[in-house]
């Protein structure tokens, strides 16, 4: 079990920041538009995890929850993971999924909110499938596909390079 409060920073000097920024301006909300102009926002993740350890077979998972008052979307994730020994190899399976429901945009169906708030979400769902192979006491060695799928309005773990336009890096699948 555990509990975390703290400073999140988050990338705020992009092009579509100052845009909306400027547009919660312009929509009477200076104290929201403030929240995007500076990088600093307390949030709080609760989590709970359990590892099941049967010599050979291996199971593990954990939920988290990130909350927060400021304009980053409430966050909620879960992994689930199997593996099985067998002499000096493991392989393994992992699911998981974050899901963000929402953000605190003060206006619903708003454009360029919707993007804003889509740009700064981890949303994705992922399965990988791997081998780990003990080499020696000290040494293990791992090789592991990953397949992600974010949805539309999302950026998932992937952030896009800079310079890319956000709405490019949504609504696709990585592996």
């Amino acid at each position: 079990l555990g509990h975390g409060r703290g400073n999140v920073a988050m990338y705020f000097g992009d092009p579509l920041a100052r845009i909306v920024a400027n547009h919660l301006e312009t929509l009477g909300k200076p104290d929201l538009a403030q929240q995007i102009a500076h990088p600093r926002s307390r949030a709080t993740y609760t989590s709970a995890g359990f590892e099941w350890d049967l010599e050979r077979l291996r199971l593990a998972g954990e939920v988290v929850q990130r909350n927060t008052p400021s304009l980053l979307p409430r966050a909620f994730g879960w992994h689930l993971s199997a593996a099985w020994t067998t002499g000096t190899f493991t392989p393994f399976l992992t699911l998981a999924r974050v899901h963000a429901p929402g953000s605190h945009m003060p206006v619903e169906g708003d454009p360029l909110l919707d993007l804003y708030s889509g740009s700064r979400s981890f949303r994705q769902k992922s399965v990988s499938a791997g081998v780990r192979w003990d080499a020696s006491e000290n040494v293990a060695y791992k090789l592991q596909w990953m397949r992600a799928r974010v949805p539309n309005n999302a950026l998932g773990s992937f952030l896009p390079l800079n310079g890319t336009d956000p709405l490019q890096a949504t609504g696709r699948t990585i592996n």
